[in-house]
């Protein structure tokens, strides 16, 4: 590419900010707090609809924050007044999550694809049906676009190359981070208040989300009777009238993040056996406390945990967890936590910024 014309505007998509935080929305926040040190004042701008309520942004001191009216759908806002007002100020759309305008495509990030790769956990009834498709056309869109895409594994990008056949030249990895559970105060009324004695359990976190593979900590309960197992979190694949059943499971429901790191500073350790990840934020959260972690084979999860970590068939359950942690040493976890900050993934993001706001780029 060569390199003409005047400055470019660099507008990014806040209302990514303004969902409920799961690991992209996660990925957003922090990278974007991090950008905010790094940038002039009003260096970059950070666009919302007009009737979104701006006080519930955390506080920036250098992002420009831009209300704008158009359509109040969010997803019309997003595919027509955001692309319009780009045009019209020579602006460079950036999203953190999937979303890009898809006649329009700016720099956005794929998390991964695993509604690509597993349909059929996308295929349960139609409103997930749609979010995949959706998601396909996003795809398709930012691999046709002259930009490029952010992903957060090396693991991923090889994926989204072979499924997209896209450029390796055009795909920067940056990945996720766990600096922001340092801000997050331990709770250990729920040990007490549970009757929980410390250092005796095994900790997970549910999901009803098939990826996730819950039911393997169910059926690793059963073959493990000795053992005492802590599930937290909302709605799961198990019924929670099933799970009380089990003598040593006990199903707390949705609890807070404070007390959440505190289960999982205490545990013995803690459990993660999805089938498909595209970083996997929840392992390197406890590794950041100390607790030791148990996580699949498969997907991403070697390649950033490396050997500090238990490793699991997410297809085999019936396996005796005290013998998996007695017959390995594991790696010190700081080998994994000085690899990955959020400072490190908003630099990348700046690098690549900067090219495009500095200089209009010409095909």
């Amino acid at each position: 590419m060569s390199i003409d014309g005047e400055n470019m505007q660099i507008l990014i998509n806040g209302k990514v900010l303004f969902r409920k935080i799961t690991g992209i929305e996660r990925y957003a926040h922090e990278t974007i707090l991090e950008i905010d040190k790094k940038i002039k004042y009003h260096q970059y701008k950070l666009v919302i609809p007009a009737h979104y309520d701006d006080t519930k942004l955390p506080h920036y001191n250098n992002l420009e924050i831009i209300k704008l009216e158009g359509i109040k759908k969010d997803f019309l806002w997003e595919q027509i007044s955001l692309p319009i007002y780009a045009h019209k100020n020579n602006g460079i759309i950036v999203n953190f999550d999937f979303s890009t305008p898809v006649f329009s495509p700016g720099i956005s990030t794929i998390h991964d694809i695993s509604f690509h790769i597993n349909k059929n956990y996308f295929n349960q009834n139609i409103r997930q049906w749609l979010v995949r498709i959706k998601l396909e056309l996003y795809c398709y869109s930012l691999a046709r676009s002259k930009y490029p895409i952010f992903t957060v594994s090396e693991f991923q990008k090889e994926e989204i190359i072979h499924h997209y056949h896209i450029n390796p030249d055009k795909i920067i990895v940056a990945g996720n981070a766990w600096q922001h559970f340092q801000l997050i105060h331990e709770d250990d009324s729920v040990l007490a208040e549970n009757q929980i004695e410390s250092g005796k359990y095994f900790f997970s976190l549910s999901s009803n989300t098939e990826n996730k593979n819950f039911k393997w900590i169910y059926e690793a309960a059963k073959v493990n009777p000795e053992s005492k197992f802590i599930i937290v979190g909302g709605s799961t694949s198990i019924s929670s009238s099933t799970l009380k059943k089990e003598k040593n499971i006990l199903y707390l429901g949705y609890q807070s993040d404070e007390r959440v790191k505190s289960l999982y500073k205490n545990c013995k350790a803690f459990i993660f056996p999805s089938f498909y990840e595209g970083f996997g934020i929840p392992p390197m959260e406890a590794l950041s406390v100390g607790s030791k972690i148990i996580i699949s084979n498969s997907s991403c999860l070697p390649e950033i945990y490396e050997n500090t970590a238990y490793y699991i068939n997410p297809n085999n359950p019936r396996v005796n967890l005290d013998e998996i942690m007695s017959n390995k040493k594991v790696d010190d976890a700081s080998k994994v936590l000085n690899k990955f900050t959020w400072t490190i993934t908003a630099s990348k993001w700046i690098e690549i910024l900067e090219k495009y706001r500095i200089n209009r780029m010409k095909k």
